[in-house]
């Protein structure tokens, strides 16, 4: 076992204590390279710093210290957010900062330092996967995870009276917090391209829905989100499972407005047609008569259009009807008719 006996940990400590203050005091007047700078030597001092044992004297001495710069740095990262002072990967970095400083703390394991640990890994996880870096995200959901496993054994343990009147954190409440960070992990995940583990994390995340309905909106919208960027990226059969997974959610909860669900199956009928418009041409069909019967817009009317015309037997009554139906709808768009009027003209049949 290492000795803390000697200056070693007073000196780390007092190094992260400087550059915290440089980061918190003089920000502004760092360049981006100067601020990583800080930030990655910070990051090394931290990872060199025991976790703070309290039977030590030496760890005693600091730990007020290591909660001040984890109190500070997170304040700075709060404060820097509402008022646009540095962009939102350093507001990212602070906050990660001020969570892997959390997790040195001491002393024994209560409720109280397992829910602000869960919730600071929780969020900065969030500002990581907001500013596009995915793989840092998931090292501080790692984090949530084992604070919230923590949190979890001190509910459950009854055979300590005083622990078990300690955590005032239900299991209801330790459960929801489990879903986002499932749901979190999935779009980790998914942005560092790892398909397989974004399913498996989304598909756990929709089996807690029963208990938190209200969390369908931001599973949906998650899904929806892959399945435009496997779209847009010709992944065709990955973007309808994505899409499929984004509708099912909203109409299995009732959680998403019939606008949005209309637009997602707008594009399930595209991926559908784009795909292989003979084998899906059915299923094309139906999904945009579905999106059209629940919100009509008109561009769910000319991919309407569009599909009747890509059958091998085209009905010229029901495809003119379809044009008129797209060229009269109150919000077409010049660019939208004129689109349509030229589809069509490559097929004569329907203007004559």
């Amino acid at each position: 076992m290492m000795d803390y006996g000697d200056t070693s940990i007073l000196s780390t400590v007092s190094q992260i204590q400087a550059l915290t203050k440089e980061l918190v005091k003089a920000k502004e007047e760092l360049d981006k390279e100067r601020f990583s700078h800080v930030v990655n030597k910070l990051l090394q001092l931290i990872e060199t710093l025991p976790a703070v044992d309290l039977s030590l004297v030496e760890h005693r001495a600091v730990e007020p210290l290591v909660q001040s710069c984890a109190v500070n740095l997170w304040n700075e990262a709060v404060t820097s957010k509402n008022e646009g002072t540095v962009l939102v990967d350093q507001t990212a970095a602070l906050r990660h900062l001020a969570c892997k400083l959390l997790f040195r703390e001491g002393g024994p394991i209560v409720a109280e330092k397992c829910k602000k640990q869960a919730m600071v890994a929780l969020k900065s996880a969030r500002a990581w996967l907001d500013c596009g870096n995915p793989s840092m995200a998931e090292e501080t959901l790692g984090l949530s995870e084992k604070a919230l496993g923590k949190l979890l054994a001190l509910l459950v343990d009854s055979s300590n009276e005083s622990d078990k009147a300690d955590v005032s954190y239900d299991k209801s409440c330790i459960e929801k917090d489990m879903l986002k960070v499932l749901a979190y992990k999935a779009e980790s995940a998914f942005g560092q391209q790892q398909f397989e583990n974004a399913s498996r994390h989304l598909q756990a995340s929709r089996e807690m829905l029963v208990k938190f309905p209200e969390e369908a909106a931001y599973l949906s919208m998650l899904s929806y989100n892959c399945g435009v960027e496997r779209y847009n990226g010709g992944r065709l059969q990955e973007a309808v499972y994505w899409l499929r997974q984004s509708y099912e959610i909203g109409k299995e909860q009732h959680a998403v407005s019939a606008r949005h669900q209309a637009r997602t199956l707008r594009l399930l009928s595209s991926a559908y047609i784009d795909w292989d418009p003979e084998k899906y041409h059915d299923l094309a069909a139906n999904t945009v008569a579905l999106a059209n019967a629940d919100c009509s817009h008109p561009a769910g009317l000319y991919l309407k259009l569009r599909i009747l015309l890509c059958a091998a037997e085209d009905d010229e009554t029901t495809t003119q009807a379809a044009l008129r139906d797209c060229l009269h709808h109150p919000e077409l768009t010049a660019e939208l008719g004129l689109t349509a009027i030229d589809l069509c003209v490559k097929n004569s049949s329907v203007l004559a």
